[in-house]
């Protein structure tokens, strides 16, 4: 048997954005920073997800928290906080600046990083006086599904986002109906309620960071990191 020391790490507590539910975390390791660096290296934003995915579940306490109820920006929140617990909350960038060619770093604190919720969008979407329909911000799972990425059609991954069908006071439950039945359910709506469900699903709330400065040609400007992709290499 082993002699070798089991270390214990401290553990932080991360609140879930889309719930409000606290959530806790232990620091990355050694074998996370390795998942992260192969993920790197295929410059694959797809395999950069399935790689923050597995460090987060990696490092979740709780045996009962599931990754894939996540929502996508909850994903990318809690990887940008666990990184900053682990490594530091202080990562150094720069940008070239289009205007004067010039280039500017800037000195970011990973812990002012939020989600950016719009403040002008509901998941509640009523079709009539009699139904009304709700939808769940798309889950961690659709990082795995092409239809994601690739669908110009939005009822693709409106229709895997339902969340109830209220009729009057009675609900209907999604899960009894295809996925096929659901988008054909779609199309027999008017032209004004599946905007509301397009305006939904075009403003999702953002991992947010930005930063203003000046350039050399006396021009305000602003710098946004909005993405996984922006805050990865961190």
């Amino acid at each position: 048997m082993s002699n070798l020391p089991k270390i214990q790490y401290p553990l932080i507590t991360i609140k879930i954005p889309s719930t409000g539910r606290d959530e806790s975390f232990r620091w990355m390791l050694v074998r996370e920073e390795k998942i992260l660096l192969i993920a790197s290296e295929t410059n694959d934003d797809k395999e950069k997800k399935a790689a923050v995915r597995q460090v987060i579940n990696n490092c979740a306490v709780s045996p009962t928290f599931k990754v894939s109820k996540l929502s996508t920006f909850d994903l990318e929140y809690i990887f940008i906080k666990i990184r900053a617990a682990s490594v530091s909350n202080f990562a150094d960038i720069s940008f070239v600046d289009y205007d004067d060619k010039e280039q500017y770093p800037f000195h970011i604190d990973l812990n002012t990083v939020e989600v950016k919720f719009p403040t002008d969008v509901t998941n509640s979407v009523k079709i009539n006086d009699q139904y009304t329909i709700t939808f769940n911000y798309p889950s961690a799972d659709l990082y795995d599904d092409p239809a994601y990425y690739e669908s110009t059609d939005i009822t693709d991954i409106a229709s895997k986002c339902v969340d109830k069908i209220f009729d009057g006071d009675s609900i209907i439950d999604p899960k009894e109906s295809s996925l096929l039945e659901i988008k054909e359910f779609f199309e027999t709506l008017d032209q004004n309620t599946f905007a509301n469900i397009r305006k939904f699903f075009y403003n999702l709330p953002i991992v947010y960071w930005e930063d203003k400065y000046v350039n050399k040609n006396g021009k305000e400007k602003k710098v946004v990191l909005a993405s996984l992709t922006d805050f990865f290499t961190f």
